[in-house]
């Protein structure tokens, strides 16, 4: 039995009933197998179901597979506890969600071992700081090779069975990021001349920031398209989408948005507007209020209308005694934005058991 700090039952009225029909109502989960408290994906998948769920979205490994891969070496679970999506999908289509998955790209900070970190060394495809000394363990956005490489993987999901694939971390993590080598290789092929002063003529105020900037942007959303492109071709009905930063949307300076999209690369608006992502998840983690997010939410749903599924941050929340009484505000606010869906971040632990109110008219028994 779990154990844990109760949420007080949900507020009368908090949650109107019936959802609005097609309503996407999807949580993220770092548990690849389901679930344990909950039994693994059957239990978890049930649980979702009876609560009025529509979507799971399911944690892929990004440097191992704990999945049936041909591109990437198998993670010490898949070879333990088996297909981990077979699994998920498996549970997803008895208890009649969908299933999806989300992968971190470039990122593998948490799942990559020595021998993988060394090898992509010795190959010139990490990313490096500024400062040209301090290594992240990400690998480098404009390396076509790591390009490649997540158009691959997604390309081999899509083909797996899943309802939809979902990019996460499709960004870099900040303007620290990358000066390696090889984006200084690329980056002076690409304006056709050399740079004298690296990396100082390419930061903020020198002669080649706008160029740099632009480079950057350029190399993530490639990288998009061709995930999204080769994704498709694999599977035409394939579901496309990105979790977001919670402002990239936004292109007003004084919104942040334009500076956000400077700093990470993530131009999330053309994603849409291209047709390369069917919908995009921004995190408003920490938006926790219904004002205010109603607010953020209706600016988020103008940039693509419909298409927009905040991500309501259960995991950032400090007073899990409201949690069930938050999270039905929140609801409440994104539909009052005009919103066609919303995400839940995170089914990890026994809170969302006590919080998760029923989102729809319950079936008649």
């Amino acid at each position: 039995m779990l154990t844990s700090v109760k949420a007080r039952p949900v507020p009368e009225g908090f949650v109107r009933t019936p959802a609005p029909a097609g309503e996407h109502r999807g949580v993220w989960t770092s548990c690849a197998y389901g679930l344990p408290s909950m039994g693994g994906w059957d239990g978890t998948c049930k649980f979702l179901k009876e609560r009025g769920a529509t979507d799971v979205y399911m944690l892929v490994g990004a440097a191992r597979a704990n999945y049936a891969s041909r591109i990437l070496p198998s993670s010490p679970d898949f070879l333990t506890k088996g297909d981990a999506i077979r699994q998920a999908v498996s549970a997803c289509r008895k208890h009649g969600l969908r299933a999806n998955c989300y992968r971190s790209c470039w990122r593998m900070d948490y799942d990559s071992d020595p021998l993988q970190v060394a090898k992509l060394r010795a190959e010139g495809r990490l990313q490096l700081w500024r400062d040209l000394k301090t290594e992240e363990n990400w690998r480098c956005p404009t390396d076509p090779r790591n390009r490649e490489l997540e158009a691959a993987v997604f390309e081999e999901l899509a083909q797996s069975g899943l309802d939809g694939i979902q990019m996460d971390f499709i960004r870099f993590d900040g303007e620290h990021l990358c000066f390696c080598k090889g984006c200084r290789a690329r980056f002076e092929r690409k304006i056709g001349v050399p740079v004298a002063n690296w990396p100082k003529d390419v930061q903020r105020g020198g002669p080649h920031d706008a160029a740099w900037r632009q480079f950057r942007i350029d190399a993530i959303s490639e990288t998009v398209r061709m995930i999204s492109e080769r994704a498709r071709r694999a599977n035409p009905k394939i579901r496309i989408s990105a979790a977001l930063i919670q402002r990239s949307l936004f292109d007003d300076e004084r919104y942040a948005g334009s500076d956000h999209v400077n700093k990470i690369a993530q131009h999330a608006a053309r994603w849409l507007k291209e047709g390369w992502l069917d919908y995009a998840c921004p995190m408003d983690y920490y938006t926790n209020t219904y004002d205010s997010m109603r607010l953020l939410a209706s600016r988020q749903n103008a940039v693509a209308p419909g298409r927009i599924y905040p991500g309501i941050g259960m995991a950032a929340w400090t007073r899990p005694e409201r949690d069930a009484e938050t999270f039905a505000k929140l609801i409440d606010a994104v539909r009052d934005a005009g919103c066609r869906g919303w995400m839940l971040y995170t089914l990890a632990d026994d809170r969302a058991e006590f919080a998760w109110p029923h989102v729809h008219e319950p079936a008649a028994r």
